[in-house]
């Protein structure tokens, strides 16, 4: 050991170019450390730039999406309320059961015509017999009743109210019993 330690003397101070290139040394560091620093604050505001761009327009396809659904949804919404309105007027079963119950009431298979009325009379009175043909039905005639000389015929006017009217007025009357 040096002879100024053992008597508990310091060591000499180094010169000053040497304290001084210490400094300017730890200076460079500190320099380099603030640029590289720099450097990386640069870089993390650019990503974070760029992932604003990014949110943003992501944030801009969701809000087109979801007008787009909106817009959908208003489509679908008017489609079931025009099929809803449609659904009011059909028949209901109910409707359907009268109107089946109705036509087993006039059995409209069993129905004639003009033409059968007058073969059916031609047999009766035999072949060579001919009937005087009557005057064709105006339009809106219905045959009322038949006998062996004659074919009778009732004038009834065209309908004017709708097919619900006429059920519901046929339906009265069955329930009155004026049918």
């Amino acid at each position: 050991m040096d002879t100024n330690q053992k008597k508990g003397l310091l060591a000499p101070a180094p010169p000053a170019d040497d304290r001084l290139n210490e400094v300017f040394a730890r200076l460079r560091v500190d320099e380099q450390r603030g640029s590289e620093l720099r450097k990386k604050m640069l870089f993390l505001e650019q990503n974070i730039l760029s992932n604003h761009r990014s949110a943003i327009d992501h944030i801009k396809s969701l809000q087109q999406e979801l007008l787009d659904t909106k817009r959908h949804l208003q489509d679908v919404e008017d489609k079931m309320i025009t099929v809803i309105k449609e659904l009011r007027l059909t028949a209901r079963k109910e409707d359907v059961d009268v109107m089946r119950k109705y036509l087993d009431l006039w059995d409209p298979v069993k129905f004639v015509t003009l033409d059968q009325v007058e073969r059916m009379i031609n047999e009766r009175l035999g072949k060579g017999v001919d009937i005087i043909e009557p005057e064709k039905p105006e339009k809106g005639a219905e045959i009322v009743g038949v006998g062996p000389d004659v074919v009778e015929e009732e004038i009834v006017e065209e309908p004017s109210e709708s097919l619900q009217d006429t059920f519901e007025s046929l339906v009265r009357k069955h329930d009155k019993g004026n049918v």
